[in-house]
């Protein structure tokens, strides 16, 4: 079932982690007002996610209690958020094909992989698609400075200035749905550092 049409457990459990993978200090009432959820709904599944090994406390009273994904956390966050792009890519078929056409020809063509922009359901969607051509995603980068730092689908969403730590020569980069202006900075970031670009 799609986790955002059909509001369920695993929505809100989504939701939630979500919103503690954003800002550790927030709190419960904070989440719930973001989420749409009573303060002792979102109590209830952070309480369930600490006891899941999901989610850790630092601090010791409410004004101090922040909340931290762990590793599972965060690999159950990235298992929700691939059920979200898998519904998406189960509605749009001839997407898909185009996605994995280019990264067909690049895999052929013996890239090593493929830097993906965008940190967002379209990024996602490029991420799977990817995975099952066999190219492997190297970064996953945002213009959106406030992402950097956050997992979403098991990769850490990075700055484009991680393109001038490392050698992308035989690397492709791909956008899904990026605007003008957007697709402008990442032509001349992909000339910059030598990768083929494709926006879609």
């Amino acid at each position: 079932s799609d986790l955002f049409t059909q509001p369920g457990r695993d929505r809100r459990r989504y939701d939630v982690l979500r919103q503690i993978s954003h800002d550790p200090t927030r709190s419960q009432h904070a989440i719930a007002a973001e989420v749409g959820l009573s303060a002792a709904a979102v109590n209830r599944y952070i309480h369930e996610m600490i006891e899941q090994g999901l989610v850790q406390t630092v601090g010791n009273t409410n004004k101090t209690t922040q909340y931290h994904l762990t590793a599972d956390g965060r690999a159950e966050l990235a298992r929700l958020e691939r059920a979200q792009v898998e519904s998406l890519l189960g509605f749009s078929h001839e997407l898909r094909a185009v996605i994995a056409d280019t990264l067909r020809v690049w895999h052929r063509e013996r890239m090593r992989g493929v830097v993906v922009a965008g940190a967002n359901f379209n990024g996602g969607l490029i991420c799977l698609v990817a995975e099952s051509v066999e190219l492997p995603v190297l970064a996953l980068i945002d213009l959106n400075a406030q992402r950097h730092g956050e997992w979403f689908l098991g990769h850490v969403i990075q700055s484009p200035r991680v393109l001038e730590a490392g050698s992308w020569e035989g690397c492709g980069l791909m956008s899904l749905g990026a605007d003008k202006r957007e697709e402008t900075v990442l032509n001349q970031l992909a000339q910059h550092f030598g990768l083929g670009y494709v926006a879609l």
